[in-house]
């Protein structure tokens, strides 16, 4: 899946779907700190069957979580590179 392509499908209904499946499916819960607070993260596990995922091929994560499986580890200028590579993506 090409980048435009991978923007469309996380724009559409069935992403959208399939992110409120996971969300329910990992009940809210952090897979990889336990947490429940906060904004979570569907996080593709990979993207050979992105368009086409199942559970196992997602996994949901806080946003620090989430940040550390990215490379962002720390504050402050790190959330603003965070900030910066998601709107370039």
């Amino acid at each position: 899946m090409s980048r435009p392509d991978y923007k469309k499908y996380m724009a559409s209904r069935e992403w959208k779907e399939k992110r409120a499946e996971a969300i329910d499916f990992y009940k809210g819960t952090c897979q990889n700190c336990g947490c429940k607070s906060g904004s979570m993260f569907v996080h593709h596990i990979h993207w050979r069957t992105l368009g086409s995922e199942c559970m196992e091929d997602l996994t949901l994560l806080c946003e620090a979580c989430h940040k550390e499986k990215l490379g962002f580890v720390s504050r402050g200028a790190v959330d603003r590179e965070f900030s910066k590579r998601v709107r370039e993506f």
